[in-house]
């Protein structure tokens, strides 16, 4: 098995333990970091096609930065017309701990 297969694995193995977690509670406490980093890690992964990490990050920076825009890590086109989900930046405030001061889109596309 190679490194990014292992690293695959692993993520599948986190997201089927919060499946059935959140199955067990029935819905996604957006005051839960736990619940609300898995909830970012799908929207993530199913919505955006981007990491987590990546999206946090990005997320981040726009508190440094209210002007800064970024490109899909790997297809320029792929931000075109999306919005964030309303819900991202309620799970953003649970996992960090704090509200964010800058809540524009902060996505864009080389078109």
């Amino acid at each position: 098995m190679n490194e990014q297969n292992a690293i695959d694995s692993l993520r599948m193995d986190y997201i089927e333990r919060m499946e059935l977690r959140l199955k067990a509670h029935k819905l996604v406490d957006s005051a839960d970091p736990e619940s609300s980093r898995y909830w970012i890690m799908r929207y993530a992964e199913q919505q955006l096609d981007v990491t987590y990490d990546w999206l946090m990050s990005a997320a981040d920076k726009v508190q440094e930065d209210p002007n800064a825009w970024f490109l899909h890590p790997r297809d320029s086109g792929r931000f075109e017309g999306e919005s964030l989900d309303p819900e991202f930046w309620k799970h953003y405030t649970a996992v960090r701990g704090q509200a964010p001061k800058h809540t524009d889109l902060f996505l864009s596309c080389a078109c």
